[in-house]
């Protein structure tokens, strides 16, 4: 949900706003689809990706067909993943340290992406692809 203040600042946490057309959808979405009235637009228009999108979309595409796999994980980890798990003390990292922790899994911002493909190679071991 957008949430827009005096100032017009969109809030920290709103992760899927990547263009303005983002914007207009979570008005959209917060007026109500159903609230909003037909009309006809006198205005042409033609719709083309975005140049790091499409980049990002042909990077992908290449790096798929030469057999490599890609792996979505979470920005925040545990103090354990990035020290005792990774056999190195955990005052060896220089990592992030949130204050307001919800879990003991999200304490710190990751320094390395390893624990978290690790998690990704152990939790998806039973669904081998064919």
């Amino acid at each position: 949900m957008l949430l827009l203040l005096d100032t017009n600042y969109v809030c920290f946490y709103v992760l899927d706003i990547l263009h303005p057309c983002d914007i207009a959808e979570d008005v959209a979405i917060a007026f109500g689809y159903n609230n909003l009235e037909d009309s006809i637009s006198f205005s042409t228009s033609f719709g083309c990706l975005q140049p790091l999108n499409k980049y990002s979309d042909l990077l992908r595409l290449e790096l798929s067909s030469t057999g490599y796999r890609e792996c979505l994980n979470f920005t925040l980890c545990s103090i354990a993943e990035i020290g005792q798990m990774m056999n190195k003390k955990s005052h060896d990292e220089k990592a992030v340290l949130l204050s307001n922790a919800k879990t003991q899994d999200f304490q710190v911002v990751r320094t390395t992406l390893i624990p978290g493909l690790l998690k990704s190679i152990v939790s998806n071991k039973s669904n081998k692809v064919q």
